[in-house]
């Protein structure tokens, strides 16, 4: 529920400060199945591509394998991230207005005081908290480069009548028995239109808030 695409889908929908609901009611069931059949495709693609890339000699090169360096810290840092959703979960079932953003910058505030309390020093702790804002510069410029593209392409597709020509094709399919038929086709038109622009751009979040 702390994803950027179910913040905006709950802003869409005037539920800003019910992300979680929406998860637990809506999201919840989509997730469930898409996990499992990403879970059982997996060994059978993978075990297809290495058959492929065997056939074609790509596997005979030897692979340089990265050696993985523990960090420095205590083992219950890997507890943190879980944080904001700890948070957002307990203030649903407690019924306490708490928004992501709020939960993000309470989390960072208490990992904040562990890390203060650990090293009692300021100043390595500012190095630190420039590093993660550094990354978040450098992801926030490409995110915001693909959004303008995506915008681009769904602001042409709306002015070309796209998704007017979409929604009179649904509603001359009829009404009554047949109206399901129309409602299950516009679904899966708007979301392969959404899944084909997130392959080609490479991001799911920027091809959500455009067709959004």
């Amino acid at each position: 529920p702390k994803d950027g695409n179910s913040i905006n889908m709950a802003d869409m929908v005037g539920q800003s400060d019910n992300v979680v609901g929406l998860f637990l009611n809506y999201q919840i069931y989509s997730v469930i199945a898409y996990v499992v059949v990403i879970a059982i495709l997996i060994p059978f693609y993978f075990a297809w591509i290495d058959k492929r890339d065997k056939e074609k000699g790509v596997l005979n090169d030897e692979v340089e394998i990265p050696q993985i360096i523990d960090p420095k810290c205590p083992t219950f840092y890997i507890l943190f991230p879980w944080l904001p959703v700890v948070f957002l979960f307990t203030a649903y079932f407690f019924t306490i207005k708490l928004d992501v953003v709020t939960a993000n910058f309470v989390s960072i505030s208490l990992v904040f005081l562990v890390e203060f309390a650990r090293h009692r020093n300021a100043r390595k702790l500012g190095e630190d908290i420039m590093v993660i804002l550094k990354a978040m510069a450098e992801i926030f410029i490409s995110v915001v480069s693909i959004i303008i593209a995506a915008g681009v392409f769904a602001e042409g597709i709306k002015a070309l009548g796209g998704v007017n020509i979409l929604a009179n094709a649904v509603s001359n399919l009829g009404t009554g028995n047949f109206a399901w038929f129309g409602i299950l086709l516009s679904i899966a038109i708007l979301s392969f239109l959404v899944y084909f622009a997130t392959v080609i751009m490479g991001s799911g979040i920027a091809a959500f808030n455009a067709f959004g």
